[in-house]
C-alpha cells in the first residue's frame, strides 16, 4: 500500500489492494482506484467516468461517456484496462498516450488483474467464470463454478484471490488452478 497515492476520502468497506510490478490498484465496493507507476491515481465512479488524480491531488477526466466502467488494472507496460460490466460487456485498453481500443467483447466482465507474466484474469459474475487472456491473445477458462466472482488480486507468490459475492467467500487459486477457501462467511465480498 505504500506505493498508493494518498488522498483524502470517506471511510469505505471492503477495500482490496492489488499490486504487481510497482503498480497498486484498490477496489472499493463501487469505486475502483488504480495507481500507475507515474504516481497518478485512476478512479472509476462505477458508471460513466474515469478520473485521473496527480500526486498533488489535481483531478482531471481521463475518459467519459462510458458504460458501467467498474474494473481497472494496468499491465506491465502501463496500459490501462477497463471492464464495462453490462450485458454485451467489454474491456477497453487505453495506451499510455490515451488511445482507446476494444480488447475483448461480448461477455459481462467485472474484476480484472494481471499476474507477473502479464496474463490478464477477468471475472465474469453472470457465468461464474474466471477467464485468462494471455499476452499472445489466446483466451482460456481458468476457473468455473463460482457463484458471482467479482474482485480479483494476486499475491507475491502468484496466487489469484477471488471475491465471490454470491457465496460470501474469498477463494485462492494457485497458478495451476488448484482452489482453496481463503475466507468464508463474508457478507457479499466485492473486492
Amino acid at each position: 500500500m505504500s506505493n498508493l497515492v494518498k488522498m483524502k476520502s470517506k471511510p469505505c468497506l471492503r477495500i482490496g489492494y492489488h499490486s504487481f510490478g510497482g503498480v497498486v490498484c484498490a477496489g472499493v465496493t463501487i469505486l475502483s482506484f488504480c495507481s500507475a507507476k507515474a504516481q497518478s491515481l485512476f478512479e472509476t465512479d462505477g458508471g460513466s467516468t474515469i478520473y485521473e488524480f496527480t500526486s498533488t491531488g489535481a483531478k482531471s477526466t481521463f475518459a467519459s461517456s462510458l458504460n458501467a466502467a467498474v474494473g481497472l488494472a494496468f499491465d506491465s507496460a502501463g496500459n490501462l484496462f477497463v471492464t464495462h460490466s453490462t450485458t454485451g460487456g467489454y474491456i477497453n485498453e487505453y495506451s499510455l498516450g490515451g488511445a482507446q481500443t476494444t480488447f475483448a467483447s461480448s461477455f459481462t466482465p467485472f474484476g480484472l488483474a494481471f499476474n507477473s507474466t502479464d496474463d490478464l484474469f477477468v471475472s465474469e459474475s453472470d457465468s461464474g467464470e474466471i477467464k485468462k487472456f494471455s499476452p499472445n491473445s489466446s483466451v482460456s477458462l481458468f476457473a468455473s463454478g463460482l457463484s458471482a466472482p467479482m474482485g480479483l488480486t494476486f499475491n507475491s507468490a502468484g496466487n489469484l484471490f477471488v471475491a465471490d459475492y454470491g457465496s460470501g467467500a474469498i477463494y485462492e487459486y494457485t497458478p495451476d488452478g488448484s482452489k482453496t477457501t481463503f475466507a468464508s462467511g463474508l457478507a457479499r465480498p466485492v473486492a
